[in-house]
């Protein structure tokens, strides 16, 4: 079965997210709210280690399309 890049947009899409989920956990720390702090960390963190997920996969997937023609 041939494996399917995931588009740019996503990726673009998940790079926001993560920045807006790093950048609430910093308001949340400011307010002393440090477990809500730390809950958006991690999923900030998840988001971002898709994000490289998804460039490593295209790129795999380039290669390997590019080595089949």
């Amino acid at each position: 079965m041939e494996k399917v890049n995931i588009h740019p947009l996503t990726q673009f899409a998940l790079i926001i997210s993560s920045i807006t989920m790093g950048v609430f956990s910093y308001q949340n720390f400011n307010a002393d709210n440090t477990a809500y702090g730390i809950v958006f960390i991690v999923l900030a963190i998840l988001l971002l280690t898709m994000v490289v997920y998804g460039f490593v996969r295209n790129r795999k997937t380039g290669e390997q399309q590019a080595q089949q023609n």
